[in-house]
């Protein structure tokens, strides 16, 4: 999976993206090599670098579609016209079922956030990410003015939506020895889970 759109590329890059997007997903920057990925894409290195000069362009293109593929899908519940408590509630299952789908992408941007902070940065400012959350920021600030929303600083509120739903598919090796469960049991786990978080976010900070 990528989100650059596969018609402004031949079929050549298109190689190139898939073998590189199950590079980094498997070992991040750090651990990738441009060797693998022009093996793995059928080519000479030198091909490669004909489209890619070095492994830091390649690697930006991949983190900011791996970004854009999640968040346009958030995007598009925030922008949508519904009372806040049904936009938490299709928010924070949509997010979820999304992860589970694609359990790599967590851990890989939390490491990558970590370890390479410049390039996730730049990725970052060149991408519209941020516009999502201003969104979703505001539309949280007026619920809090109209008295529907607790009184509490919007950026903890968010953090903790995130924090619900990510952790739990970050850290599936430590949750399934921790709860004694197999894969297929911490697979129920996280369907349980998709109920359970909204409900407990509307609970917790919605005034009825």
């Amino acid at each position: 999976m990528f989100n650059t759109n596969k018609e402004d590329l031949n079929e050549t890059q298109i190689k190139i993206m898939e073998a590189a997007m199950a590079e980094f997903l498997e070992k991040g920057f750090s651990g990738a090599r441009m060797q693998n990925i022009a093996d793995n894409a059928g080519m000479n290195k030198a091909l490669l670098h004909y489209y890619y000069r070095n492994k830091e362009s390649l690697f930006k293109q991949v983190f900011r579609d791996v970004l854009i593929d999640m968040f346009s899908m958030l995007t598009d519940i925030i922008e949508t016209e519904i009372d806040f408590e049904s936009k938490l509630n299709k928010l924070v299952k949509s997010y979820m079922n999304y992860l589970i789908e694609h359990r790599q992408f967590p851990l890989f941007l939390l490491n990558e956030i970590y370890r390479n902070p410049e390039i996730v940065d730049q990725v970052l400012r060149e991408s519209d990410v941020s516009e999502t959350w201003d969104k979703f920021y505001n539309e949280l600030c007026q619920s809090q003015k109209n008295g529907d929303v607790i009184e509490l600083n919007p950026a903890h509120i968010i953090v903790t939506i995130v924090s619900l739903v990510v952790f739990p598919v970050a850290a599936s090796n430590v949750i399934t020895r921790f709860a004694d469960i197999s894969q297929s049991e911490y697979y129920e786990f996280l369907q349980e889970r998709i109920d359970i978080i909204p409900e407990f976010l509307i609970k917790a900070l919605l005034k009825k």
